[in-house]
């Protein structure tokens, strides 16, 4: 239940960021961009917007629903921890964006971070 859901590349991902937040060379960001835009381009692409207009992935879990069992697991959207990681995720890679000057692809990420619901 726990192994391949797609926020754990996000997750894993804010330990890169992080690195370069913390000294933001252009060497940095020329090594991280093109891993930050490959995950960023999947992740919109298994988070289909409802006619609501917010975006979920199809599956959704959280350790804190089921007393980590199967029914952690819902098919009704986007528990918090999904939505927390995806936003936060997406509001780095435009901040990433914004530091290449690419003024479209930031606004971009931070349309997609705003689209989760909340």
């Amino acid at each position: 239940m726990w192994a391949l859901p797609p926020v754990h590349g996000l997750w894993a991902f804010q330990q890169v960021f992080d690195a370069w937040a913390y000294r933001p060379t252009q060497e940095r960001l020329e090594k991280i961009w093109p891993l930050a835009v490959a995950l960023a381009e999947g992740i919109e692409q298994v988070l289909p917007k409802g006619p609501d207009g917010i975006r979920r992935y199809a599956i959704s879990a959280s350790p804190e629903f089921g007393e980590n069992t199967p029914k952690s697991v819902t098919l009704k959207g986007n528990t918090t921890y999904d939505r927390s990681i995806t936003c936060g995720f997406f509001k780095e890679v435009a901040r990433l964006a914004a530091a290449k000057g690419d003024d479209a692809r930031e606004r971009h990420w931070l349309e997609m971070a705003g689209s989760l619901g909340g």
